[in-house]
């Protein structure tokens, strides 16, 4: 049986929402959120903006903290380095994947204090950091930058800034989404060339590990199972997530229809919940997935508080139980963020 979520917490955002990212304390507790937004301003040239906006919990919902005007963002992902504070890492519109220093408690945001330009003509699309599959707020450390012109760099920290240390033409159209998987060599990429391929740096980017391609539409999302170090989830357009077995990744061993196309997954935190995967369906609004049900049963929970494309889910809570734990999405059109529960 589906639960409809209901907003808890909803707030207008100045131009249309893509991305959160919700940063976690040690003991998973929450502790702020970052918001990217885009705009495209026609004209000649075509100009795309955006604006970084970070958010405190409260017992209200959220307290704006600062705003960021940008280039237009496309991902964000918090980061954390040894002695735990915080930094936001984004991928922009003008190709460039940017840090930004942040001390709480006000996380104030200011200009990012290094930056590294992957594409002076492609827009970075998605960013993942090592570790991120597993729900907590990883290390800063390598970063995966997947761009609108095909390529994937490979960026790494030295001496607290950021450099690109290779590049590689990956697919024939926009690299919608990569990620690392849980070797610290071992990528992921998808694309709108209907094309799932793997990658393995030690053995160099020359060809990919495996190529699959029976795909209905461009893979937008992929996140390896924090549970099941061969396991990976792919979301499409087509409206599905397929879960693959990596080391057999001809055919899914599951597909599950959702609402929309799959832009944003990701897979509960918590063992108690390990099955449990949270999907930003596009136009079909965000789902709560059970994948160990049949196909047309798993939609545990579904909210369509968002009026257009929502583009970003993610988990807020992890303690609270099925339908209790706090969820955060965004959506394009009518730019909005909301809180709910899931």
């Amino acid at each position: 049986m589906t639960t409809s979520a209901q907003a808890s917490f909803s707030v207008d955002l100045p131009h249309p929402a893509d991305s959160l990212s919700v940063l976690h304390g040690q003991s998973w507790e929450p502790l702020a959120l970052a918001c990217g937004t885009y705009r495209l301003i026609e004209g000649n040239p075509q100009r795309r903006i955006g604006t970084v906006l970070l958010y405190q919990f409260d017992e209200d919902g959220l307290k704006q903290l600062s705003t960021l005007d940008t280039a237009g963002i496309l991902d964000l992902h918090w980061a954390t380095n040894a002695d735990n504070s915080p930094f936001l890492l984004t991928a922009d519109a003008e190709g460039n994947l940017n840090l930004h220093d942040l001390t709480p408690p006000d996380f104030h945001l200011g200009p990012p204090s290094s930056v590294v330009n992957c594409s002076p003509t492609a827009l970075a699309l998605s960013l993942s950091l090592q570790g991120s599959y597993k729900g907590t707020t990883p290390s800063l450390g390598p970063t995966l930058v997947s761009l609108s012109n095909g390529e994937i760099s490979h960026v790494i920290v030295k001496d607290g800034k950021l450099e690109l240390a290779q590049q590689w033409k990956a697919h024939e159209h926009e690299v919608w989404y990569v990620t690392w998987g849980h070797e610290p060599s071992v990528l992921y990429s998808g694309s709108d060339d209907l094309t799932l391929k793997g990658w393995d740096l030690r053995i160099g980017t020359d060809s990919p590990t495996f190529v699959t391609r029976r795909f209905d539409g461009g893979i937008v999302s992929i996140v390896p199972s924090p549970w099941d170090e061969h396991q990976i989830a792919v979301g499409t357009y087509d409206s599905l997530v397929r879960i693959y077995d990596t080391r057999s990744p001809a055919r899914p061993l599951a597909s599950h229809p959702v609402a929309g196309g799959a832009w944003r997954l990701s897979y509960h935190p918590s063992p108690t919940r390990r099955d449990h995967l949270l999907v930003a369906a596009m136009h079909g609004g965000a789902e709560v997935l059970d994948l160990s049900l049949p196909a047309g049963e798993e939609v545990q929970a579904r909210f369509e508080g968002h009026q257009s494309m929502c583009y970003g889910a993610q988990w807020i809570t992890a303690d609270r139980g099925v339908g209790q734990d706090r969820v955060a999405s965004c959506s394009f059109y009518d730019q909005k963020l909301c809180l709910w529960r899931g």
